[in-house]
């Protein structure tokens, strides 16, 4: 889960925490499998309107039509509503990857590897390189603010 330490530094982009996407992916190939039934499903009840069209009403009583034409609009129906289940799985494994947004370094660790997290959750806080600090020291202490370098 969150394989990183406090201090660490991240590009813009790199991955900080990868969750794992097994059961999202599972629950991917089950709705794949899904919208593959009802696409044929779909090219089934299209062939037969089709036919019950060429027939006309020579071959095909009128509410038999209109019946194999619900079924085909049904179909369709169900064959994108299949295909937005797909995209939404497929979004939700492409979200179990947090990159960083920024160039940074972690402030605060919140998680560790193999804890669960909801939806929402904060996994860490995250500062940008270009942090800069305003600090106010007494007149008293100029000197030894003014003899340091740097601030670790």
């Amino acid at each position: 889960m969150a394989d990183f330490e406090v201090g660490d530094h991240f590009d813009e982009g790199e991955t900080l925490v990868q969750l794992d996407p097994t059961l999202a992916e599972i629950q991917l190939r089950l709705n794949e499998a899904e919208l593959s039934i009802a696409r044929e499903e779909m090219a089934e009840t299209k062939r037969l309107y089709d036919e019950a069209v060429k027939l006309g009403d020579s071959g095909l009583a009128r509410s038999t039509r209109l019946s194999l034409k619900n079924d085909f609009e049904q179909a369709k129906i169900g064959v994108e509503r299949a295909e937005a289940v797909v995209h939404a799985i497929r979004e939700r494994i492409r979200r179990h990857e947090i990159v960083a947004p920024f160039a940074g370094v972690v402030g605060e660790k919140m998680t560790e590897v193999g804890e669960g997290v909801e939806t929402g959750s904060p996994v860490a806080t995250f500062v940008g390189d270009d942090l800069r600090l305003e600090v106010r020291v007494p007149q008293e202490r100029i000197e030894d603010a003014l003899s340091t370098e740097s601030v670790q």
